[in-house]
């Protein structure tokens, strides 16, 4: 038992845990929009795409601009992209946690408790082949979320830090707040949100306007102006008929709001160590005796927390009058997840004060409820007799794809290519190829159909050079 009460075993533990999801990088494949943002790229060239894409389709300018260098035709690259944004990911949740926990908790704790919640934040992640593995989105999504919590940790810089230093840290948080504000509207949302927060906190308490933050909350503003009234976004509304309809979208955002709380509260580890960590945080307050300001009531900051969740939802039901793709609902899981911990925190801080009295854990039985929490991880899926598995967690379904799916799916990738490239030598335009039998959906997002007219399968066959191609059933 000596070994579990190390650091670094719980620390290989979980890296243990998480390695498929960085190896099975190398067996992605482009799909969807990779193609059709190639041949526009192709057909207008780099900085004149800028234009077409702002003035017909989209304001999110960060994103146009690093999605245009598409990796499409260096598949290394393409592969080694998700990896360094899931590295990036964990830097910044790291330093996200550094900046407000050091003063309480070690680097080597503070590794291990970011690297729980990183794991945990993969483990329920909605759709990895479509938020992590596929470039557009990874993009727009994943790499937003590692760049927020960098901003909120650097703007609690900004607030905190001496003026010598505070030109730095405004500098950082301005360049920080122009990339994400073109990534996603969801992000633009809470850069502005948090800069004003900012603002009107410190205002509130220093009684007086801050320069550095009044000029920051302008750019802020101006950048999200740009990005909104983008005519490419009216354009791409108009494209859904359902757009616009508030009590839809209203409805709609409470729905996706109880799928998001569901899909976390239904996953064992998520649960089990939120229970164990409260008894942890409430022994770190009393050990530093820490007093925070203000005492929140968290049955009020649990409705605050729901309601931004809810609004941060009714913009994408309003534009689309759809549900959201997947990697929204990534990222508002890494949304949720932050809240949540703020909420275990000001919990614990709240019972502290109120000197309300909960019970510890036995060193022995939180050894023991960790080793069930790593089974539970790892167990969380099912088999129908004569039927394929179902997951309901990603890290057991990482390792059956890897060491299941992976390969021949590659496999049957690669000879595709093969028969399009004889296909192109031999002169035939029209191209059949074989359905797809072995499936990773860990990195697999979506696969051109049988019907040459769908967007996807029109985009390919432009990319390849051939007037049409499908899935021969």
């Amino acid at each position: 038992m000596k070994i579990l009460n190390r650091y670094y075993f719980w620390i290989i533990l979980l890296l243990v845990l998480i390695a498929p999801f960085f190896v099975l990088s190398f067996f992605v494949f482009p799909s969807a929009d990779d193609y059709s943002t190639f041949n526009l790229v192709n057909q207008h060239g780099y900085w004149a795409y800028q234009k077409y894409i702002y003035m017909n389709w989209t304001g999110r300018y960060t994103a146009n601009i690093i999605e245009a260098l598409n990796p499409l035709q260096c598949l290394f690259a393409y592969r080694i992209i998700p990896v360094l944004l899931l590295l990036l990911l964990f830097v910044s949740v790291f330093y996200f946690f550094r900046t407000f926990l050091k003063k309480y908790v070690n680097n080597t704790q503070l590794f291990l408790f970011s690297l729980i919640f990183f794991t945990l934040y993969l483990n329920t992640f909605p759709s990895t082949g479509e938020g992590i593995y596929w470039f557009p989105a990874g993009v727009e999504y994943l790499l937003a979320s590692a760049l927020t919590l960098f901003f909120v940790a650097v703007l609690y810089h900004l607030m905190n830090a001496q003026k010598k230093m505070q030109l730095l840290f405004w500098f950082v948080a301005t360049v920080l707040a122009l990339f994400i504000i073109g990534l996603n509207e969801i992000s633009l949302a809470l850069v502005c949100g948090l800069t004003f927060f900012a603002l009107t906190g410190s205002t509130y308490i220093n009684h007086r306007i801050p320069v550095g933050l009044s000029l920051l909350f302008f750019i802020t503003v101006v950048f999200a102006i740009v990005d909104i009234v983008a005519p490419g976004n009216f354009i791409r509304m108009s494209v859904f008929s359902g757009s616009m309809n508030f009590g839809h979208s209203m409805l709609n955002s409470g729905a996706s709001l109880i799928k998001l709380l569901g899909i976390h509260f239904q996953n064992p580890p998520f649960v089990l160590l939120s229970f164990l960590v409260i008894p942890y945080i409430i022994s770190i307050i009393n050990k530093y005796n820490i007093r925070y300001r203000f005492l929140i009531n968290p049955l009020l900051l649990a409705a605050f927390s729901l309601l931004l969740l809810f609004i941060l939802y009714v913009p994408g039901f309003l534009s689309m009058g759809i549900n959201p793709p997947m990697r929204v609902n990534a990222l508002m899981s890494l949304i949720f997840m932050v809240l949540w911990f703020v909420n275990i925190v000001n919990l614990c801080h709240y019972i502290y004060r109120k000197k309300s009295m909960i019970p510890a854990f036995p060193d022995v039985l939180v050894k023991i409820l960790l080793i069930c929490t790593v089974i539970l991880a790892l167990s969380d899926f099912y088999k129908e007799p004569g039927k394929d598995y179902y997951f309901r967690s990603n890290i057991p379904r990482a390792y059956y794809d890897l060491f299941v799916k992976a390969v021949p799916y590659k496999q049957q990738m690669d000879l595709r290519k093969e028969m399009i490239k004889k296909a192109e030598n031999s002169g035939l335009k029209d191209m059949k190829v074989e359905k797809l039998n072995a499936i990773p959906y860990t990195v697999f997002f979506v696969d051109i159909q049988s019907d040459t007219s769908y967007w996807i399968n029109r985009d390919v066959a432009k990319y390849y050079g051939l007037t049409s191609i499908t899935i021969e059933e």
